[in-house]
């Protein structure tokens, strides 16, 4: 059997280059493929209970108001998720917690507080905010 450049399942010409003055090259998807996102609806569920985890320990360990601060932000990095008041220098992704909808119906409407059955919905934001920001790693 004769020895070919490609694996069966990839098209000619797709393979990286393996020439030592080079890294390996990325080849864009060609017209028609299907882009996979990174996250599946299985990744963004658990991001979302972690979201939840951290809103949820911060608004028992600093209050109801604490998560309406200003700078207050969800992070993912390789490490996990965490809140962050703009430490972390280059997240995966990175929200404001103010800017998220629930949130933003909280301080429009004359409340510095957010009541603990919101905590749900402000995890949902920004697991969509997140995760929009993470896949678009994949397109870059």
């Amino acid at each position: 059997m004769k020895s070919t450049g490609r694996v069966a399942s990839s098209r000619v010409g797709r393979l990286p280059s393996r020439l030592p003055d080079r890294a390996l090259e990325y080849f864009p998807p060609l017209r028609g493929e299907v882009r996979v996102p990174l996250l599946g609806s299985a990744e963004k569920s658990e991001l979302e209970e972690l979201i939840l985890a951290r809103l949820t320990e911060h608004y028992d360990n600093r209050g109801s108001s604490a998560l309406l601060a200003e700078g207050l932000r969800v992070v993912v990095n390789v490490d996990g998720v965490s809140l962050d008041e703009g430490e972390a220098n280059d997240p995966l992704a990175a929200v404001e917690v103010r800017t998220l909808f629930t949130a933003l119906c909280y301080l429009t409407g004359g409340t510095q507080a957010l009541p603990r059955d919101s905590l749900g919905a402000l995890a949902t934001e920004a697991t969509s905010a997140v995760a929009q920001q993470i896949n678009r790693l994949v397109a870059s």
